[in-house]
Order: structure tokens, then sequence, then C-alpha cells
């Protein structure tokens, strides 16, 4: 069993020890990243850490590939097997803006980022039947993960730089990169309609947290990935049951997952 783990050397470290031949993919390119024969799954760590939010369940990857998968599965068919996408990501974000917000539709979003938790909100707006998509970013707003799966999944995005009229009119923030949102809420124009240490929710426009605000906030708040109820228990259960090769996914800890390919295959 070959795995793959995109460009993640601390991590990769550790992998490669539990699943021998493990190998670093330098760049992750989507589902174009697992046509490989040679690989049977591959691993994509977030750049950005575990997500605030503990609605994901193992379900949450029945759903169509909508241009960022974030599981892989390589299903044995035959003499060979097929890789099939999953997004998990944006139906866990939809089902937090509703809970949180109380609303089911936005017609104006905006997202904060260009980053991979940015990627998943764009799918999740798209869920949220938003009529207006807004992706702010620094100066090279035009590039970006996010910016790349607009344009796989052929959506009419506006750019905007991080200042206060790019979260004018809209009804709904979605913070995918604290970085950039600090940039925004540092504009005096929103200073008096934005709070600064926004965590879930604030007022005109709402504002929804996708990612930690800071390594404080993290360690403060209770243990994401304990939450989750995809554990990697479940991974290797589902391995060894549905024959399935391998399960990648980012909602795991990579350690987790190593694990679980280490003992569903010893």
């Amino acid at each position: 069993m070959r795995i793959g783990i995109i460009n993640d050397p601390i991590r990769a470290r550790v992998f490669t020890e539990l699943v021998p031949d493990a190998a670093i993919i330098e760049s992750p390119v989507f589902i174009d990243a697992f046509k490989d024969p040679s690989f049977n799954g591959v691993v994509l760590p977030l750049s950005d850490g575990r997500f605030a939010f503990a609605h994901l369940s193992l379900n949450d990857g029945l759903t169509k590939l909508v241009g960022a998968p974030d599981t892989i599965i390589n299903q044995s068919v035959g003499a060979g097997y097929m890789s099939i996408g999953h997004t998990a990501t944006s139906p866990a974000i939809a089902r937090v803006v509703r809970e949180q917000t109380g609303a089911n539709t936005f017609s104006k979003i905006a997202i904060v980022g260009v980053n991979e938790v940015a990627a998943a909100a764009l799918a999740s707006a798209m869920e949220l039947r938003a009529k207006e998509l807004r992706l702010i970013g620094g100066p090279t707003t035009s590039s970006g993960y996010a910016r790349v799966v607009a344009h796989r999944m052929g959506l009419d995005v506006i750019s905007l730089l991080p200042t206060a009229s790019a979260v004018a009119g809209v009804d709904l923030v979605m913070i995918a990169d604290w970085q950039v949102w600090e940039e925004v809420i540092a504009d005096e124009k929103v200073r008096g309609s934005a709070q600064q240490d926004a965590v879930r929710l604030s007022v005109s426009p709402i504002v929804v947290e996708l990612a930690p605000k800071d390594s404080d906030t993290t360690r403060g708040a209770q243990d994401t990935r304990s939450e989750l109820t995809c554990s990697w228990q479940q991974v290797e259960t589902a391995i060894i049951h549905d024959q399935i090769r391998i399960i990648a996914t980012r909602f795991l800890d990579v350690d987790d997952v190593a694990q679980a390919v280490h003992n569903a295959c010893n």
C-alpha cells in the first residue's frame, strides 16, 4: 500500500514511520493529485489547523464532488481501483451557519480568506443559495486555493481587498482566515459595526468563525478533533469491512490516519 502525504514535512516524518511506503507530494492539485495509479490514497492536512466546529460526521462525505475534494476514497474495482472524491466540509459549514444564525438562505455572502477553508466556504455558500459571493484576500487575491476552486466550479466571485467596503451590505461573513479579517476590521469605517473579538456571531453583518482566531483561542477551546464523530477507528473499520483501500481525509489528525492504515494492514 503506497500512501501520499501533501507537503507537510513534520507530519510526513511521523506518517512514514508507520507507513514505510508513504511518499511526499509537493503540491495539492485537487483530484489530479489522486490519479497516479501508484498511490492507494493521499492525505491532505489542512494548512490552517483544525476547524472550529464539531458538526462533521462520516456521513457528510457521502456528497457529490463540487470542486474541492477533501476526502478521497480509493475503491477496489476488479483488478484495479478508482478514486472517488467527496466534499465533507461544505455541507458541515452550511449546517453550522444555519444553526448559528437561524436562517436558511443568504443573498450576499463575503468569505474572508483564500485558503482551503475559504474554498469549502465557497461551496457551502452555494448550498445557502447566495446570489452574490465576495472573496476577500490580500494584494494577490486573484490567486489562492479558493480562487481556483471558484474557477473550477464556474462561480462568479467578486475578489476584493480586505477593507471595510468589502463587507458592506452583505448578509453573512465567513471567516476562513483571521489575519485577513484583522485587516478588514482595522479599517476605521468598520469599527462601529463589527466586533474585533467576534468568535461566533456579530451584528451587521453576521459573522461566523470557520477557523481558529489564534493559538490562544485554540488552546482555550475544547479539542475539536475529540468531538468529531469520524474517528480513526471508524476509518480503520471502513478499510477492513468495506474493502476500501484507504480513506484520506483532512479532518482527522494525520497521525491518526497513519495509525489507522498501519492497524488495517497488519
